[in-house]
């Protein structure tokens, strides 16, 4: 494991303690730095002071020996500020940079001359000159590092996972890898910010393409009467050249929903028609499949279960979760909706349903996802359960068309 010693350890203020933020203050602490977490979360703070971890990947026990604090002044004296807070995009899915903005005012009052500032929120290419350039002209050192934290992932280890970064000017990046070195096995360091920034965009807007083309190729299987996962399954056995995707209600989460909207505003202005239309099509995917089964004429919807309304299966995050607008065009249609999800306790007021014995009873029963270690064996004969998992193999469970 990477470690520092007694010598170089850092106090380190990670800014912003959610998804991204709190692993990091724990890899922080195993790499032997003295740890502040700070956010403007005041439950947060109090919460994490009091032992109690609200991240499914931070267990209570590793957070002692991490300070938190809701208190900008507690960051004036450490020698590191790394920014893990959302960049989200607003309903018009322009870039919102209001949360990072109120951060970068706080740094300039608090952060010391020669202190290193990492920033590792996604923005868009160039964003980190523009909203940076007073501090580093007061004296600190600022680079641009993209998380690669995938919550809910077991492997790879966090610190095992590449670490690339770019600073403002050669000497902000030579501090800026000297400083992951002590946390991360292996540091990426690219040429300027710019490129670090444009890393992350490349990464998720990849993945928006082929989650975008291999929905649309799923649509085109069930028409055909196709096993699409059957098809995706043999096409993986290809040992290069491919890359498996799997068709799903939608894509969620805080960066494959965001980044790519970061890539097509970023400066300079171009058209970008491969990925806006992917963008398009993503966001518009779980109405639409909602509108499918409306029109489906074998039955009709009055009450429905949908089970699995996180992001993902194993977390109990539900942001920018591609059900919410499969449930809501339910809704617009007079459709009672319930929801089954153990790892989520309350979503958009619906009723919660605890057990799944009672799942014959409903209309439809929607599988978006399953969660490990939990038991759906209650859905495995019933002809109502219509299945959207995409998780490789798991599919199987759910299919009826298999002998």
């Amino acid at each position: 494991m990477p470690s520092t010693t007694s010598t170089n350890a850092k106090k380190v203020t990670v800014i912003g303690t959610g998804y991204v933020g709190l692993p990091l203050c724990v890899l922080l602490k195993k790499s032997n730095h003295k740890v502040l977490g700070y956010d403007a979360n005041v439950e947060k703070i109090k919460s994490l002071n009091n032992g109690i971890s609200y991240i499914g990947d931070v267990e209570d026990h590793e957070l002692e020996g991490i300070a938190f604090t809701a208190d900008s002044k507690d960051i004036e004296s450490s020698d590191v500020h790394i920014i893990c807070v959302p960049t989200p995009v607003g309903d018009d899915f322009n870039p919102d940079l209001t949360i990072l903005r109120s951060v970068v005012k706080t740094l300039e009052t608090y952060a010391r001359n020669g202190s290193l500032i990492i920033c590792e929120s996604t923005v868009g290419v160039g964003d980190t000159d523009a909203l940076f350039t007073n501090l580093l002209n007061k004296g600190c050192r600022v680079c641009h590092s993209p998380e690669r934290i995938d919550p809910g992932r077991k492997y790879p280890n966090y610190k095992d996972i590449p670490k690339v970064i770019g600073g403002m000017n050669k000497i902000s990046t030579q501090r800026g890898v000297q400083f992951y070195q002590s946390v991360f096995k292996t540091v990426v360091a690219v040429r300027s910010s710019k490129h670090s920034e444009a890393v992350k965009l490349l990464e998720n807007s990849f993945r928006a393409i082929n989650i975008s083309f291999i929905n649309e190729f799923s649509n085109y299987c069930d028409s055909a009467g196709l096993n699409v996962n059957e098809i995706i399954d043999a096409a993986s056995t290809k040992p290069y050249g491919f890359m498996e995707f799997r068709p799903w209600v939608g894509v969620g989460g805080h960066c494959i929903p965001v980044d790519p909207h970061y890539l097509i505003k970023s400066e300079p202005v171009m058209e970008w028609p491969l990925l806006s239309n992917a963008m398009t099509e993503m966001h518009s995917r779980p109405s639409n499949l909602a509108n499918v089964e409306l029109k489906k004429e074998e039955t009709k919807l009055n009450k429905v279960l949908v089970c699995g309304v996180s992001y993902k299966p194993d977390i109990s995050d539900v942001r920018d979760a591609p059900q919410k607008e499969f449930v809501e065009t339910l809704l617009e249609n007079n459709v009672e909706v319930h929801f089954y999800d153990p790892l989520v306790q309350n979503y958009m007021g619906l009723t919660k349903v605890n057990s799944l014995e009672g799942a014959h009873s409903y209309d439809k029963v929607y599988v978006m996802h399953q969660h490990t270690n939990y038991d759906y064996s209650a859905l495995k004969n019933l002809s109502n359960v219509q299945s959207f998992i995409s998780q490789k193999k798991l599919h199987e469970k759910f299919d009826k068309s298999k002998p």
